[in-house]
């Protein structure tokens, strides 16, 4: 039915059962400012610009049993958020005011609610009471829509607002669930030798298609462990494959890395090329593993292109040999590769090197 504001009013739409406890809660505390971005039945807010949620004729509902909308916060059509709380009478003259929250779609939402039950009348708008902008902050994750959770229970006098609108300062942060076990992907990172796995392709729950079409089969946890790339390519539990733009061969070597951690006779591989791959999949234990590798292929021919993917991936160490090798050579500087460098940046710290290592 509609109540006097035209807000509507469900008393059986919710049940009033307490959701699962907040998996997590973050401490400190976050002061907001009310403001028109409340929640409320008359407003359909976006679910980061909320700051208040917006409770008419409170005092009325807090004189009788009952549960009560107050409103749903949205990046979409539908609502991501919705909110509602219940009325019932506490010990004394007491009454117990249960704020919940129910997630309309799946993932993990920041809520920051003030926790105190102590209200104010706000000097500019004698129509409104607000309780104070002290937040505390609660984690809530949803694996399936329409996850109901109780916020908070607040415990109010009958006569405790003067105005007949209360607020209650809210913030709200969103963020993905991850379908990954993330323990799961910490210790992958410290036992990073599963050769047998993909040679064996025992229990593949994945597979992988290179630009020849050739398929690989794989484990989709040991390709969310160590590629924050590959990690978000294949989040998504309906995903079953992935084609990744590389030739037979880059593929072999990605994942023999990812199963191993190393590459096997890396000296004899194009180190250049292998730290394309890493670049191209986030992969720094490969850069780290190659930029030594490499310093033992560094020629006359090849040390301006290796000092510029030095620069390229911020590889200090490398840089610096390749910076040595200059110096230890100046035929380098009558090569082709230093007669089209047009990085200037590079070039500095390549003179600054020079200047500053003179014996």
């Amino acid at each position: 039915m509609l109540g006097p504001h035209g807000e509507m009013i469900f008393l059986d739409a919710f049940p009033a059962r307490r959701g699962p406890p907040p998996q997590e809660e973050i401490s400190g505390s976050q002061c907001v400012d009310v403001n028109k971005d409340d929640i409320s039945t008359l407003h359909k807010r976006q679910t980061t610009d909320a700051r208040g949620l917006c409770i008419y004729d409170i005092n009325e509902k807090l004189s009788r049993q009952g549960e009560y909308d107050i409103g749903g916060t949205y990046t979409g059509p539908e609502p991501d958020l919705w909110f509602y709380f219940t009325t019932s009478f506490g010990p004394g003259n007491k009454r117990l005011f249960n704020l919940f929250v129910c997630l309309r779609k799946e993932g993990s939402f920041n809520i920051g609610i003030s926790y105190s039950n102590e209200s104010s009348k706000n000097t500019h708008d004698s129509s409104r009471s607000y309780l104070p902008n002290q937040l505390k902050w609660q984690v809530f994750k949803s694996s399936q829509p329409n996850e109901k959770f109780l916020l908070k229970t607040f415990f109010f006098s009958l006569k405790q607002f003067e105005a007949d609108t209360l607020c209650i300062p809210i913030l709200i942060k969103t963020s993905p669930i991850s379908p990954f076990n993330m323990d799961l992907i910490k210790q992958i990172k410290v036992n990073h030798d599963f050769g047998d796995l993909l040679s064996k392709q025992e229990k593949s729950n994945f597979s992988v298609q290179s630009s020849s079409g050739k398929q690989y089969q794989v484990h989709k946890i040991i390709l969310a462990a160590h590629s924050p790339i590959l990690r978000n390519m294949v989040k998504s539990e309906a995903v079953s494959s992935l084609f990744l733009d590389i030739n037979d061969n880059d593929m072999e070597l990605l994942l023999e890395f990812l199963y191993t951690g190393t590459i096997k006779n890396i000296l004899k591989q194009d180190c250049l090329h292998l730290l394309d791959i890493a670049g191209k999949f986030q992969l720094n234990n490969l850069f780290f593993l190659v930029q030594y590798a490499i310093a033992e292929q560094i020629n006359l021919t090849n040390c301006m292109e290796m000092a510029v993917i030095s620069e390229r991936y911020k590889l200090t160490d490398l840089q610096s040999t390749v910076f040595k090798f200059i110096k230890e050579h100046p035929g380098v500087f009558e090569t082709d590769g230093w007669k089209n460098l047009d990085d200037v940046i590079l070039a500095k710290k390549m003179f600054q090197y020079l200047h500053t290592n003179i014996v």
